[in-house]
């Protein structure tokens, strides 16, 4: 069977993605016409409270991980890593002991933030509410490029992000499987062997747990696409679906070109979010 884009797996232990708007609308209401379900947008506390740069958030959850949209005030950390109006830009491995994990990358002279940061946000994403605790770090150079930011991250209210009743997508979508990054083989064996130092077990079942390194020419031949790779390392992302026929009517209905590959959904949203969207039914 062919294979419409050729990719390099590499093993990760990644929590979840973070993609960068200089408007919440500009993601928003692409994953809203496609069936995706969130809660109510949040601010997030990043300790600069004092400062009133939060960014304000929103959350598409899914039963191993999550998207987290992101509108930049345009005067906090994540404004160094945009330089489109909209892209994926971060991904978070996942630890059970941060400050174990933390104090391991310290040891190995792996340049890393310090001293951990605290932050927390209102969580709703389900039957359970409440404030979502948890600790993070990132990494001081760049291991995939200047706007490809990885971080380090531990729940600390973990029942609230990954609930038995979570709010559930109209588009039958429950999982991520893969995320997608025009990088270096070199690149894509760094973020396998930073996922080595996290501490806890984790699986398919909480993770995402498979990098998957392209060439955006290639892929944009494959797809008639325009993805961009100076925009953003992170070009495209799996997601599984428990009924592929559902997925497809509100892909048609939504108005985004897509093609159907070899029983894949690929959804063409590289103009507005430099991303391709792959579907398919484990």
């Amino acid at each position: 069977m062919s294979q419409a884009i050729e990719f390099t797996h590499h093993q990760a232990t990644i929590d979840h993605v973070g993609i960068v708007n200089k408007k919440l609308a500009i993601s928003t209401e692409i994953f809203e016409a496609l069936g995706f379900k969130s809660g109510k947008a949040s601010k997030l506390d990043v300790g600069l409270n004092e400062l009133n740069i939060c960014p304000i958030n929103i959350h598409y959850m899914f039963d191993n991980s999550y998207i987290e949209v992101i509108e930049t005030t345009g005067k906090d950390y994540l404004l160094d890593l945009l330089n489109s109006d909209c892209a994926l830009h971060m991904s978070l491995l996942v630890s059970k002991d941060i400050a174990a994990t933390h104090a391991k990358f310290m040891a190995s002279d792996i340049e890393v933030s310090d001293p951990i940061t605290d932050s927390s946000r209102p969580a709703d994403h389900g039957e359970l509410k409440g404030t979502a605790k948890f600790q993070w770090f990132r990494f001081m150079q760049p291991v995939l490029d200047n706007n490809g930011m990885v971080a380090v991250m531990q729940h600390h209210t973990p029942e609230l992000i990954f609930q038995p009743n979570r709010y559930q997508h109209g588009n039958g979508v429950y999982a991520m499987e893969a995320i997608y990054a025009d990088i270096t083989a070199e690149q894509g064996e760094k973020l396998t062997e930073l996922s080595s130092y996290m501490d806890g077990d984790f699986t398919t079942e909480n993770s995402i747990q498979s990098l998957r390194v392209v060439d955006c020419d290639q892929v944009n031949n494959a797809l008639d696409i325009q993805l961009d790779k100076t925009r953003s390392p992170y070009v495209g992302m799996t997601f599984l679906t428990q009924d592929i026929s559902l997925t497809k009517s509100f892909i048609e209905r939504s108005g985004y070109s897509f093609r159907e590959i070899d029983g894949s959904l690929f959804v063409d949203t590289s103009k507005e979010m430099n991303l391709f969207l792959e579907f398919k039914q484990a």
